[in-house]
């Protein structure tokens, strides 16, 4: 007796933890093939997923759901390429750490050391150390998006000719400010 939405979502998380069969079990047959395509219609518009599922190193199963690009209707495959956003901040300070640990640079040298390139208008840029890349505090001016998402986009070298103008917000280290450019310029170190 549950609403309409309410089963196809939990039809559809049922598909993704493959667990649709015991689900369906007390389906009569003949609305299961109805309900698994009203859970795509109704979930592949709003989400792109890949999922694979293995089983000692071996893909046992895998399926993509919902358009890869909605303007021609490509599907999701096993080769779609996703962005990960700020998922990909974990990775650069990890890899950051393991430098420090490995005493190739501490994160309070300043970020002009292994960044060189590194230059901008305001001359307290020198003053911006990698820690206050990670905390937010390097008073840098924002967010570069313009490149976008392309995968032939240049974005260090857009975000390094864009910082070469730039004054900052306020003094390294004086306040923390939500700030991806940090993390891009980490992620050149």
């Amino acid at each position: 007796q549950q609403p309409r939405c309410g089963l196809i979502y939990e039809l559809y998380q049922r598909r993704l933890s493959a667990d649709i069969d015991g689900y369906l079990a007390d389906v009569p047959a003949e609305f299961r093939d109805e309900l698994i395509a009203v859970a795509r219609r109704e979930f592949d518009y709003l989400t792109q997923d890949e999922i694979a599922v293995m089983d000692g190193g071996r893909i046992v199963y895998s399926e993509g759901f919902g358009p890869a690009d909605r303007a021609t209707n490509r599907p999701v495959t096993a080769n779609t390429r996703f962005n990960i956003g700020s998922t990909s901040k974990m990775f650069v300070a990890v890899a950051t750490l393991l430098l420090a640990d490995d005493g190739k640079l501490s994160v309070d040298d300043p970020v002009a050391k292994p960044l060189p390139e590194f230059v901008m208008k305001d001359p307290r840029y020198r003053d911006i150390t990698v820690r206050m890349l990670f905390n937010h505090s390097s008073g840098l001016p924002g967010s570069t998006f313009e490149f976008g998402f392309a995968l032939d986009a240049k974005p260090h070298a857009v975000l390094l000719e864009r910082l070469k103008n730039a004054k900052l917000k306020h003094a390294p280290g004086a306040m923390g400010i939500y700030c991806n450019d940090g993390f891009t310029l980490a992620e050149m170190i």
